[in-house]
């Protein structure tokens, strides 16, 4: 084997080994406040949009700013009381929203220790509103929606960070529930 071909052999083992040596894997979770932004009925006695919320997720660094990404959303509940369930009734209704998508992630170092991290993707999300009072039921629609999120994060160790995040999307709902598509979102405190 003449010297130009080691040559060639030698730096495409070293790109290979350097590749290697840059991608790596992650998981992670957070929980913090949701917001399921519905619109409520004017005869409503109570409309509380916001509850608590967490996810899910796990990357592949396969560059050293850039990773492939999964993850789950539990962007918690809105909860409606009073309203009109026809025929003079009263209903009460639970909205939740849930979803899990696939996307990109983009890391920002600003100092050794702060990064910044940018998210977005599909998701497959999921809209469900059970009713109970004079009115009973449940129905769910699932729908793909883009999802994005941002965050800032602190690391402690290589392989520790405390982040806090904050992921946006949208959700439908079934159509006898006269709800309309709603933006949903989460902002969290995580690890």
């Amino acid at each position: 084997m003449n010297k130009h071909k080691v040559m060639q052999w030698a730096v495409a083992a070293g790109a290979l080994a350097a590749t290697g040596a840059m991608a790596q894997g992650y998981v992670g979770g957070g929980v913090g406040t949701s917001r399921v932004d519905v619109d409520c009925p004017s005869e409503a006695t109570k409309c509380d949009r916001t509850s608590n919320g967490w996810k899910l997720f796990g990357g592949y660094r396969f560059l050293p700013n850039i990773a492939a990404e999964a993850n789950y959303f539990d962007f918690g509940k809105a909860r409606i009381e009073g309203a009109d369930g026809g025929e003079g009734g009263s209903v009460d209704a639970d909205v939740r929203a849930t979803g899990w998508g696939l996307g990109v992630a983009g890391f920002f170092n600003f100092t050794p220790q702060w990064v910044g991290v940018a998210r977005a993707g599909l998701g497959r999300m999921t809209g469900k509103v059970s009713l109970s009072g004079d009115v009973s039921g449940s129905c769910s629609k699932t729908s793909t929606q883009p999802y994005y999120g941002v965050g800032v994060g602190y690391a402690f160790t290589p392989n520790l960070t405390v982040d806090l995040a904050a992921d946006f999307s949208r959700v439908k709902f079934c159509s006898e529930t006269d709800l309309d598509d709603t933006n949903v979102r989460l902002i969290s405190l995580g690890l």
